[in-house]
């Protein structure tokens, strides 16, 4: 069983997304923290001590294949034993299929590629993304679709994209893409400091969210929710909540980030569920309605 680290290399990124939740600044309020860019030794470091755990690595920021130590990096991943190495990225730099195919020949059958992806829409997807990304970032996603079997998306939810997920879902689909994953916006950041354009009321995304799931499924695709809380899911989307297979140590329990109520206690989910962002309940009410 993989069991996973979640190694953050630093914030520097080439995309700057109105919705960003981890912004490479640190005067932006920011409920995880700031992280500067870590150095090649300090990483290494913190790689061979998370493997005495774990047999997983996701490598997050920021963007990490942007790095000059990228491959450095992907090659300690390999030396340690790291049975899956994930690699969280908007994708751009593999519009490079060069660089994409190196990525690929250090890692082999141990990739597994996490990308942001979140409208079909070159209009919207460069607005949402903060610069001109849409042509390299679909370019890169082809082109590990070509090269891995093992290429999943996020899409984030949010206030200019929930009434198009069904079109994203099928847009992705359409390009081979197995696996998807619909994620509500964290109001932290960026997403945070534009909430009023970025962040919807969870209960109206929630129709849409279930009909990318359908599109999904009538390909053959694998969907899952995150970040929703369970109770505020319909019975269909209840069963796609990725939280409900998350081992333990992967559920968020910081309390400036998400937040329970007291009567969540009696909730069937209670374990798995991460409840809500804590700073949504700053924009929108919302009703806790445990499930028994």
């Amino acid at each position: 069983m993989l069991n996973y680290y979640t190694c953050v290399l630093g914030y520097s990124c080439n995309n700057s997304c109105i919705f960003c939740t981890r912004p490479n600044d640190a005067s932006m309020p920011n409920v995880w923290g700031y992280v500067e860019d870590k150095s090649t030794k300090q990483i290494f470091n913190e790689l061979a001590e998370a493997r005495k755990q774990f047999n997983g690595v996701i490598l997050t920021g920021g963007e990490p294949a942007i790095r000059r130590d990228f491959f450095e990096i992907l090659q300690k991943c390999v030396d340690l034993g790291f049975e899956k190495i994930s690699i969280q990225t908007n994708a751009r730099k593999f519009a490079d299929k060069m660089f994409a195919e190196k990525t690929i020949k250090i890692l082999g059958d141990r990739a597994d590629f996490y990308v942001s992806f979140h409208s079909h829409r070159k209009e919207l997807f460069n607005k949402l993304s903060g610069t001109n990304a849409y042509d390299e970032a679909l370019t890169g996603l082809k082109n590990l679709l070509s090269l891995s079997e093992q290429v999943r998306t996020n899409t984030v939810v949010m206030k200019p994209n929930y009434k198009e997920l069904p079109e994203i879902a099928k847009f992705l689909c359409d390009l081979g893409v197995k696996e998807i994953e619909f994620m509500f916006v964290h109001p932290n950041g960026m997403a945070w400091v534009n909430r009023k354009q970025i962040v919807p009321r969870i209960e109206n995304t929630i129709p849409f969210v279930k009909k990318a799931i359908d599109v999904a499924e009538m390909y053959g695709v694998r969907a899952t929710a995150t970040c929703f809380p369970i109770c505020a899911l319909d019975n269909k989307c209840k069963t796609k909540a990725s939280e409900l297979f998350l081992p333990e140590h992967m559920i968020i329990k910081n309390p400036k980030a998400r937040t329970k109520d007291e009567k969540c206690k009696d909730c069937k989910y209670f374990r798995n569920c991460w409840g809500i962002w804590t700073n949504y309940l700053k924009i929108f009410p919302f009703e806790f309605n445990p499930q028994h």
